[in-house]
């Protein structure tokens, strides 16, 4: 099916008749996958067993490069959210999707703002879906799903590496403030939001998610700062201060988040850590 099917691009359609053909043909290796997954009855304590096979990996990777070609008519919706629906007992799939979307999708978009808003939209319904809810859900498999979801992989965040892209990805503070609301109390996902916040394209997001961070960091126990966190978040303080160290001296909110995050850290002792509060300390004096 691959070798006979891989030549399936909307765009090179002849004719609506055509068009719709080949789009039956994409829903149709998107079935065949879904149709042989089971469906988990307590996503708290069961998953999906084992890896998306080669043909589940190609499949995924042509419904990514397809959504963005279609017409809200072709009801794109239909593809994303039915693995969506899957959740985190099916993450390995969840997630193989979002490695294509952020790099065949992305290759695919007209422009970035169009990814974008499309993007958006995808993060909207996953915060409504009960298939990603934190309260029913482990963590463990939850994490996965939403820091891909995210672009938080650091191995196809192209669109946040891209300073162009600062517009785009601004216009996102209002659904990131709620993603981090009910996905922050996740480390690795609070860990995936500080590594974000210092890339390029996400220039407008650094101090906003500066301030969310500092509230979350409040909760972590010792455990928690373990796996990149400690070191991301230090990362992100020291950005800030090297980037906005004016205008989080003389905003009250931000100062007070800056200080506050970093005196849990100084708190830790790790060296890095000193090592900034003490250069914070000298500017300040």
């Amino acid at each position: 099916m691959k070798a006979g099917l891989g030549w399936i691009d909307l765009r090179e359609a002849a004719g609506e008749a055509e068009r719709r053909a080949w789009l039956n043909l994409v829903r149709e290796c998107l079935g065949l996958i879904l149709r042989n997954l089971p469906v988990v009855d307590d996503a708290n304590s069961q998953e999906v067993d084992g890896l998306p096979s080669d043909f589940d990996d190609w499949a995924f990777q042509l419904v990514a490069k397809t959504l963005l070609q279609l017409e809200t008519s072709e009801k794109p919706a239909e593809l994303w959210q039915s693995i969506f629906e899957r959740g985190a007992p099916a993450h390995q799939w969840v997630e193989r999707f979002f490695w294509h979307w952020f790099t065949n999708g992305l290759a695919t978009a007209p422009s970035a703002a169009d990814f974008v808003r499309l993007w958006h939209t995808m993060i909207s319904y996953a915060l409504e879906s009960p298939a990603w809810d934190p309260k029913t859900t482990s963590s463990y498999e939850l994490e996965g799903i939403v820091v891909e979801l995210l672009c938080f992989d650091a191995r196809w965040n192209a669109l946040v590496r891209d300073d162009t892209n600062v517009a785009a990805i601004g216009a996102m503070e209002e659904i990131f403030n709620r993603a981090f609301q009910r996905w922050g109390s996740i480390p690795k996902v609070t860990s995936g939001f500080a590594a974000f916040a210092v890339q390029p394209g996400a220039k407008r997001l650094m101090l906003p998610i500066l301030n969310w961070i500092s509230v979350a960091a409040k909760t972590f126990d010792n455990y928690d700062w373990k796996y990149g966190l400690e070191e991301n978040v230090i990362e992100l303080l020291r950005v800030c201060w090297q980037q906005e160290a004016t205008r989080i001296s003389s905003d009250p909110i931000l100062k007070g988040s800056f200080i506050s995050l970093l005196a849990i850290l100084a708190s830790r002792g790790g060296h890095a850590t000193q090592v900034l509060r003490d250069r914070v300390a000298g500017a300040v004096a």
